[in-house]
């Protein structure tokens, strides 16, 4: 698109989302990824990163569900639901998307989104943290 220099419109992000079926993309959240993606389209990385992000972690455990697995964790007799970096937990032997997601997908994804060794995305962003230039640099992601 920014070869040609058009403009891409959300209708037709739209009608994408909408033809594809994804099961990744829960019915009541279709509007978030529109928004994100033709943020992205509109070079808008910061923008497409602060509604995507969030909406990942929760189509993760969206996915998890479907598969008839549970996204909470008991600890000390209090059930708790799991933020991304347990759902992401590439050191836990019962992985909740073991046997869902390809480990590589997995492991990319605990790498960029939430591994403090790491860029750590996720947390930064969703902390304030992150500096104007990096949410843009690492948006595109």
């Amino acid at each position: 698109m920014d070869i040609n220099h058009q403009e891409i419109s959300k209708d037709v992000i739209a009608m994408m989302i909408l033809k594809c079926e994804s099961i990744f993309i829960p019915e009541e959240r279709v509007g978030f990824f529109i928004e994100g993606i033709y943020q992205g389209f509109l070079n808008n990385y910061s923008l497409a990163a602060h509604i995507l992000v969030p909406q990942v972690e929760n189509s993760l455990k969206y996915i998890i569900e479907l598969n008839g697995r549970s996204v909470t964790k008991t600890s000390n007799d209090i059930e708790n639901d799991n933020s991304l970096g347990g759902i992401l937990d590439t050191k836990d032997p019962n992985k909740m998307l073991n046997g869902i997601c390809d480990d590589d997908f997995i492991n990319e994804l605990n790498s960029f989104l939430v591994n403090g060794n790491s860029t750590n995305f996720r947390n930064r962003l969703c902390y304030g943290l992150l500096t104007e230039f990096e949410a843009d640099y690492y948006g595109i992601f």
